[in-house]
């Protein structure tokens, strides 16, 4: 399990050392996989910023949070330690601390995935290109379902990297897309051929997360709806 604090919290402790930040985050020269880390990280941060809106919506108390997430952003983006400077000159350790702290808060938030669930949804991948593969599709909507698949099968090559929280979007957001393929392509007479997949859906995530997924997921099938009603 690991959710947007805990990844963030993660590569903090890797960076942090005593070392120039340029060769603890393997920035000299840059890499792919690194640069790619640092947008990842970036993506975490801000994920983290809406959760901890999310609890702020919801009467909690976030004041240290919310001072703590600018604390990260500096450390983050080395303000203003830069790349010659340790990590630890643009993060404190306290400051870990609250991130450690508010990983394991979020826990309890965030969705876990099944043991079972990366072959199965992997499985679940290749069985929608099949069906696609077999039928003719609206150009528009056949290019993104693929583009999404590529997308889910990549979140699950690089799940330590991507997490739960992040990979609960792109799979609610495939059954949105599925739903709009669906209300597209059914006729009174005969439902789409996808039907079957929306009929018997695997929840990849354990008991614990359905409620969340559920609300989730009707906020974004009723977009996807509408946006292929106007």
């Amino acid at each position: 399990m690991a959710n947007p604090a805990e990844i963030l919290h993660r590569y903090f402790t890797e960076w942090n050392t005593e070392t120039a930040t340029r060769n603890s985050r393997k920035v000299n020269p840059p890499s792919t996989r690194s640069l790619a880390k640092l947008r990842r990280a970036s993506a975490h941060l801000d994920s983290v910023r809406g959760l901890v809106q999310d609890m702020k919506d919801a009467g909690a108390e976030t004041a240290e949070w919310e001072a703590a997430i600018d604390r990260w952003t500096a450390g983050l983006f080395l303000i203003s330690g830069g790349w010659s400077s340790p990590q630890s000159n643009s993060l404190k350790k306290e400051d870990l601390i609250l991130l450690f702290s508010l990983g394991q808060l979020l826990s309890v938030r965030v969705p876990v995935l099944k043991p079972d669930a990366p072959d199965k949804v992997t499985d679940r991948i290749a069985q929608l290109e099949e069906e696609l593969n077999a039928g003719e599709h609206d150009p528009s909507l056949e290019k993104y379902l693929r583009n999404l698949l590529g997308h889910i099968r990549w979140c699950i090559a690089n799940f330590t990297d991507v997490g739960e929280f992040e990979f609960e979007k792109v799979w609610v957001q495939l059954q949105a897309t599925l739903l709009l393929i669906d209300d597209e392509e059914s006729t009174d007479e005969e439902p789409s051929r996808f039907r079957k997949f929306l009929d018997n859906w695997f929840n990849p995530f354990t008991v614990g997360a359905i409620a969340g997924m559920s609300g989730n997921l009707g906020s974004h099938a009723m977009l996807a709806l509408t946006a292929g009603s106007s």
